[in-house]
């Protein structure tokens, strides 16, 4: 479960034993996804954001590849639903690589820390209630799915 702090907002590392699909790709898929955002939504003041965001930027894009595909394969009825959400988290994560990241000359870009090197209470919250939503909720119909089919 993802913990919350009513008075800083602040977000702590999200368990992934409550959103556990019963899939073991799915759920390997959603481990290591989680892995790379408790390492963002928790780090500190010091902590290598714009590596850290790329890291999440890259595992979203794969595991969303694995999903996708296996929805194309299994004939998910819901694929383009599943899909746009895909996309429109892809393009938040995207959009919050480049806000760290500005290129400002030909040697590559230049890495504008947010204030205290922190990230903000509201993307953390952000990052971590759409992934918990969207597992317990959109992922949770692709394996209902696929494991009424025998998968």
């Amino acid at each position: 479960m993802t913990e919350v702090s009513p008075l800083t907002r602040k977000v702590g590392p999200i368990d992934l034993t409550p959103y556990l699909l019963g899939v073991r790709v799915i759920d390997a898929e959603h481990r290591q996804l989680i892995g790379f955002l408790n390492e963002l939504i928790t780090a500190g003041p010091g902590a290598d954001l714009p590596r850290l965001v790329e890291g999440l930027a890259d595992y979203v894009r794969v595991h969303f590849t694995v999903e996708e595909e296996l929805m194309v394969a299994h004939g998910f009825p819901g694929y383009a639903a599943h899909k746009a959400q895909h996309e429109e988290f892809a393009a938040r994560v995207r959009n919050l690589r480049e806000t760290i990241a500005e290129p400002r000359s030909e040697l590559g870009p230049t890495i504008r820390p947010f204030p205290g090197s922190e990230l903000g209470p509201t993307t953390r919250l952000f990052l971590a209630r759409w992934l918990v939503n969207h597992i317990d909720r959109t992922d949770r119909e692709l394996t209902i799915y696929l494991t009424a089919g025998g998968w």
